[in-house]
């Protein structure tokens, strides 16, 4: 197969360049993940091993596309393409102890870290500190940004904030917490890998010299510690290439630092820049608008956007009364658009915040019209399934307290709080976790004389269930069911509440038994990291993406994606930008959202705003459009109101019409077309 084949020639010198540093700065619909995938066959094609080539990306989703389209081009080829967080668990399973933690750690999620920083608020709370205005939530997302950040508690304890000690102290002890449960967050396998790298140069040789070319896709995206182990894994070859666009970098509330991919020239010098500008996926309109607006921002690196599609239709702008008044009009056109022959898989609505949705998915159920919200309740958030997970975890990870204190009465074994706040005593008395303190006899029958057979019999089912590790996962879980009688909790649930838990678990047992089938591993603490780690890929192909219906998302949750037709709803200032967002630096970023949610669109954008907005006291305010939409070059679209080039005048406001079609008045006959 001619690799070079179908390559426009900046993407041909991007796939071609061997040793060096590169920076690929790709627009979107550029054809990067193409370029990415070539890039690696060509450098097998060159005689380059696939075992020392490591291609990094950011969701689980696009690892395994990649891994697919390289495996297509070059068949087995033995590269290692994964997450930047599942690169960093391979690593720390492999020397988890040299930080002091025992190899089968827990990867906790939210539910767990919840848990977890219960645990330790409580003290703060009885000491009267001021806590009355923190949350466990926004709590857990400080000390994710603390660590997104490279912050440890010795350096948020210098921030100069009031609150800075106390978040240090909270962030000490939370740690302290999770590694006496020998766990770690999703935060945590990026520090303890930069730390394992640091502090342990044998390890990060040995690295250093597996991968002698580091591809890393969404650099923009990339926070402190990803961008520091990138730059220690290149240090000895300097084979390192970063592709990535400036002007789609949206996630700096997670910690994403744009100057990672801005500065990339400066810390890697004798950097080769390829730009990847021309666009195959959105029309000359779209493209044109998109560009006109995202030029208005400074931290980006200069591109030209051009493509040879059409010229498309114009981008339309669509002012309604207010919220529920804009979904009915973004759903008469959606029905048209429908009736035309678009299917409802091609159709995309985009709002900036979750709340925005509410009036359209009324719409859409009374209209009994298919939908699926992404990133809704997810199948491995359900109680079943993280109660299931938490036995598993439990089992591999005796040290883990949090998941034991989850479970220990689910389902109810008569340990009340008196004989639990006993065993927790003496777990810490004897300093060891809960599960493993119990595994002594004595500790045993020092407890109430009505729980100690409960307890011998709760131990017993995990040992039952151990001795099938490593040789049938599929039985392991299910013995571990049986015998501790959750499977019949569950049964009994069901019988009760009139739910489908049971089916919940079985489509879990399913999902075990396909993993041993397609990777030929029997081994839990694989399995429970392969869980933690593709959870929410896994969870998308459970919603069916292959379905008929039309897709609802956030702009945040649309990065990637692309869609024949695309709405945009709510661009009102105070939205889009968001009225928290203050700063010269945040608004960028507002506006770079606006360009991502932009160059979604394939064929057609629609963006919406409204005239009214309504206030917390349930009144109607003036509620006026976003200021990026006077940044639209005024060719490329038409007003769907008469509200002039720039702002509408609200003080003289004129009637909305759609444009009009025998078929849309047949469909509804009773609709109002003035709004």
């Amino acid at each position: 197969m001619d690799l070079l084949q179908n390559l426009n020639e900046p993407q041909r010198q991007a796939v071609c360049h061997i040793n060096g540093p590169l920076l690929v700065l790709a627009g979107p619909g550029s054809g990067k993940t193409k370029v990415i995938t070539h890039r690696i066959a060509y450098l097998i094609s060159q005689g380059i091993a696939g075992q020392s080539i490591l291609a990094v990306t950011f969701t689980n989703k696009a690892a395994d596309e990649m891994a697919e389209r390289v495996k297509k081009l070059v068949g087995e080829c033995g590269v290692w393409v994964s997450t930047f967080h599942s690169f960093c668990a391979r690593t720390l399973y492999q020397y988890a102890q040299r930080l002091g933690y025992a190899p089968h750690f827990s990867i906790y999620d939210t539910d767990n870290q919840k848990h977890a920083m219960r645990e330790i608020f409580l003290p703060y709370k009885n000491a009267n500190i001021e806590t009355e205005h923190w949350e466990i939530r926004d709590l857990i997302g400080k000390i994710s940004l603390y660590k997104n950040q490279g912050l440890l508690p010795q350096d948020v304890e210098k921030i100069d904030d009031k609150h800075a000690k106390h978040h240090a102290a909270i962030y000490q002890r939370y740690q302290n917490l999770l590694k006496s449960n020998n766990a770690m967050d999703f935060d945590d396998l990026l520090l303890n890998t930069l730390e394992l790298f640091t502090h342990y140069s044998d390890v990060l040789q040995l690295y250093q010299g597996k991968f002698r070319y580091i591809l890393l896709d969404e650099f923009q995206d990339t926070n402190l510690p990803q961008y520091r182990i990138a730059q220690k894994l290149a240090q000895q070859h300097s084979n390192i290439c970063a592709t990535g666009d400036p002007d789609q970098s949206i996630y700096s509330w997670r910690g994403a630092d744009i100057s990672n991919i801005l500065e990339f020239e400066r810390d890697f010098p004798g950097t080769l820049v390829v730009k990847l500008e021309q666009n195959y996926r959105s029309t000359q309109q779209i493209l044109k608008a998109a560009s006109q607006v995202i030029v208005h921002n400074k931290l980006r690196k200069e591109k030209t956007l051009w493509t040879q599609n059409p010229q498309g239709q114009s981008l339309r702008i669509l002012q309604a009364s207010d919220v529920d008044s804009e979904a009915k009009l973004i759903l008469q056109d959606i029905v048209l658009q429908h009736d035309h022959g678009v299917a409802w898989r091609d159709i995309a609505v985009l709002y900036r915040i979750n709340s925005q949705s509410r009036a359209l998915e009324m719409q859409l159920r009374q209209r009994q019209i298919p939908y699926h919200v992404v990133g809704g309740y997810e199948f491995y958030q359900r109680t079943e399934i993280k109660d299931m997970l938490a036995y598993l975890n439990i089992l591999a990870n005796p040290n883990d307290n949090i998941n034991f204190m989850r479970i220990i009465n689910v389902p109810a074994r008569s340990i009340g709080s008196k004989t639990l706040g006993k065993m927790v005593a003496m777990g810490v008395e004897q300093k060891l976790p809960i599960m493993v303190m119990l595994q002594n006899p004595a500790n045993i029958a020092a407890l109430p004389k009505r729980v100690r057979y409960i307890l011998i019999k709760f131990l017993d089912a995990f040992e039952e269930a151990r001795k099938f590790d490593g040789k049938n996962l599929h039985r392991l879980a299910t013995v571990l069911l049986l015998a501790t009688g959750y499977s019949g909790h569950v049964k009994a649930s069901d019988a009760k509440k009139d739910t489908d838990k049971e089916g919940n678990i079985q489509e879990m047992l399913h999902i075990i038994r396909q993993y041993e089938d397609e990777k030929q591993d029997h081994s839990l603490i694989n399995f429970l990291q392969h869980i933690a780690l593709y959870a929410e890929a896994q969870n998308k192909e459970k919603d069916g993406e292959e379905k008929d219906q039309m897709h609802l998302m956030t702009l945040h949750a649309a990065k990637g994606l692309e869609f024949p037709l695309v709405y945009i709803l709510g661009v009102n200032d105070g939205i889009l930008p968001h009225a928290y967002s203050q700063t010269p630096a945040e608004i960028e970023e507002e506006r770079r959202l606006f360009f991502v949610g932009i160059t979604r669109a394939q064929q057609l954008l629609t963006i919406s705003f409204t005239k009214y907005s309504m206030q917390y006291d349930g009144h109607l305010n003036p509620s006026y459009p976003s200021p990026f939409l006077a940044e639209l070059p005024v060719p490329t679209y038409q007003w769907l109101s008469y509200c002039g080039a720039k702002r509408p005048d609200l003080n003289a406001p004129k009637p909305l019409v759609l444009t009009k079609t025998a078929k849309k008045q047949a469909a509804y006959p009773d609709e109002e077309e003035d709004i």
